[in-house]
């Protein structure tokens, strides 16, 4: 993410945790089966783009007590709660501000992982991190890449977006947030199909591309290097 998408989180950082879930339909799903293929994969070494508040990264840890885990995230103000959450891993856990297109980790790693972040991405800038990312693995290590997706067909994501915003108002979402954020969606975001999704991992040379979770508008893949 650059400074500009790091800017939209910075404003959602004292409540992340409580609006992403007002906006993310079974977001606790999407976290919970994103745990469980990282950990599926017992790596030693994890890389986290985007970690938000850092809830994942922390559950990473304390499912895989040996591996090490870097935090990339662009928003200073979630980097710090990143770091304060992440603090009793000590050095087995490390923070970085800044944007995960400029990020090299010091070795090859085992997964990469990122949840509902590359959205923020124009599809050219994607694909080259998404290059990046497959150059950041050892050979058979994975990507997890959860993601908020587009339609192909427009008139369902219309009634998908609906959906998602009558949700959001029972569950009390404060409406200046519900109308930032679904505006942000369809003006300055940048979601990608889940065809998409597979010819952009094909096109980066990953061996194979799984869909794991899906519902409404996100989705759920394992990339393969």
């Amino acid at each position: 993410m650059s400074a500009e998408e790091g800017d939209f989180y910075d404003r959602l950082a004292d409540d992340y945790e409580s609006h992403i879930r007002k906006l993310v339909p079974r977001y606790d799903e999407i976290l919970g089966w994103t745990l469980d293929v990282v950990v599926a994969a017992d790596p030693d070494s994890v890389v986290e783009l985007g970690p938000g508040t850092g809830a994942l990264s922390a559950a990473v840890l304390e499912r895989l007590p040996r591996a090490s885990l870097a935090a990339v995230e662009a928003s200073a103000s979630m980097a710090s709660r990143v770091e304060e959450r992440l603090s009793r891993f000590g050095s087995q856990a490390r923070v970085l501000v800044g944007d995960a297109r400029a990020f090299e980790p010091d070795t090859p790693v085992d997964v990469v992982v990122s949840n509902l972040v590359l959205h923020n991405l124009e599809p050219e800038s994607r694909e080259l991190l998404l290059g990046r990312v497959r150059s950041w693995l050892r050979r058979g290590g994975i990507f997890v890449w959860g993601e908020f997706l587009r339609f192909e067909d427009a008139t369902l994501g219309d009634r998908v977006r609906s959906y998602r915003q009558r949700l959001s108002a029972e569950k009390s979402c404060p409406p200046e947030l519900a109308r930032w954020n679904y505006r942000k969606e369809m003006e300055e975001d940048f979601p990608p199909t889940a065809r998409e999704i597979f010819e952009a991992g094909r096109r980066a040379g990953f061996r194979a591309t799984d869909l794991v979770w899906a519902h409404d508008a996100f989705g759920l893949f394992r990339l393969l290097r």
